[in-house]
């Protein structure tokens, strides 16, 4: 839910205007609310839990179910779980309950 609320605050924020913003997740599916997971078993559905945004959805890509496996900091690239290798300017991992917000100047 961080990772979806930061680039939530990112496409506000206008910095897919700027940037190429890739956002890599293991799991098969878009960004869903787990707080409220057990309604699904009340008979709220998979649509009614998504938290996904129409602007986010237009300006950010999505590999679904592929995660990063390997981070190479020197030389800034990313290898994903299908072996991809991706070059990145910035890097945000998005893991904890709570972000900073940041407005880095693009590199390119």
């Amino acid at each position: 839910m961080v990772g979806q609320k930061f680039l939530e605050t990112a496409v506000a924020g206008h910095l897919a205007d700027k940037w190429q913003i890739l956002a890599f997740g293991e799991e098969r599916r878009r960004a869903y609310d787990r707080v409220h997971l057990s309604s699904f078993f009340d008979g709220q559905t998979e649509d009614d839990l998504r938290l996904d945004d129409p602007a986010v959805s237009a300006a950010v890509d999505f590999p679904v179910g592929e995660s990063v496996v390997k981070i190479d900091r020197r030389r800034r690239t990313v290898t994903t779980s299908t072996g991809d290798v991706v070059g990145y300017d910035a890097l945000v991992l998005a893991t904890g309950s709570a972000f900073p917000v940041v407005t880095p100047e693009p590199t390119r």
